[in-house]
């Protein structure tokens, strides 16, 4: 029965709320914060302070959480908003310099920029500008397609 009071003693240690405060103690490995005040934030500043991230800055963010509070919220947070970038190094650009290599991208690049952005609404000039360009291409292929066809039945295949 000793290890019914191992386990309450255990309990007490082991932070179990997803708001927790506070840090609680280390699992081991990374042991320096992944941003200044991490450990004082609960886990809904969390939420809204990982928008701000980059892709690098995030995953340092949850190989400390998974070595700390391991909190399942924050690293489900973390989870969701890991995704590849649209492009190598494209955290690390301006935004001019993004905007620019917009204006010579496909559709197929514009939207995962524009998604991308949406997503950490972190830069939403860049989220602005690749959404017009979106509209833009769009519309440019609606209306070759118009002029291609005279009647307007391109829309309506095989009517």
């Amino acid at each position: 029965m000793s290890n019914r009071h191992a386990f309450r003693d255990l309990r007490a240690h082991v932070p179990h709320r997803d708001d927790c405060e506070v840090g609680a103690g280390t699992i081991g490995a990374p042991s320096d914060e992944p941003f200044p005040g991490y450990d004082d934030l609960t886990v809904t500043q969390l939420r809204v302070a990982f928008h701000r991230l980059t892709q690098a800055e995030l995953d340092a963010c949850a190989d400390y959480e998974r070595h700390h509070l391991n909190r399942e919220a924050v690293l489900t947070k973390l989870r969701y908003l890991h995704v590849a970038q649209p492009w190598p190094g494209y955290d690390s650009m301006g935004e001019s310099e993004i905007i620019e290599r917009l204006r010579q991208a496909d559709l197929k690049t514009i939207t995962r920029v524009r998604n991308y952005e949406r997503r950490f609404g972190r830069r939403p000039h860049i989220h602005g500008a690749a959404l017009h360009m979106q509209r833009d291409l769009l519309g440019q292929d609606a209306s070759q397609t118009a002029s291609a066809d005279p009647r307007g039945l391109a829309s309506h295949a095989g009517v």
